[in-house]
């Protein structure tokens, strides 16, 4: 179970106490979180590597059909001999 110290004496006491059993002051509970950010953490991951994972096969599968000659490679539709004459005229 989870501790925590008396603010007053310093002593460990348990997490839900009320009243601390070595002092015997009242002590203000502890904001409890529900539980719940872990679920968020999860979710977060979890949606991040699903996101990588389909940015990724897009990726490869885009690869693919460049490869296998499905899809045209998109060149520039110049050459670099004129894109060189290009520059000199500058």
């Amino acid at each position: 179970m989870f501790k925590r110290r008396c603010p007053y004496c310093h002593e460990k006491i348990q997490r839900e106490a009320k009243v601390c059993r070595f002092c015997g002051r009242e002590i203000e509970p502890l904001p409890s979180f529900g539980g719940t950010p872990w679920i968020w953490l999860l979710f977060g991951f979890v949606g991040a590597f699903l996101g990588a994972g389909a940015m990724i096969g897009y990726q490869v599968l885009k690869e693919r059909r460049i490869w296998s000659g499905q899809e045209k490679l998109s060149l520039p539709s110049k050459t670099s001999r004129e894109l060189e004459e290009q520059l000199m005229d500058f």
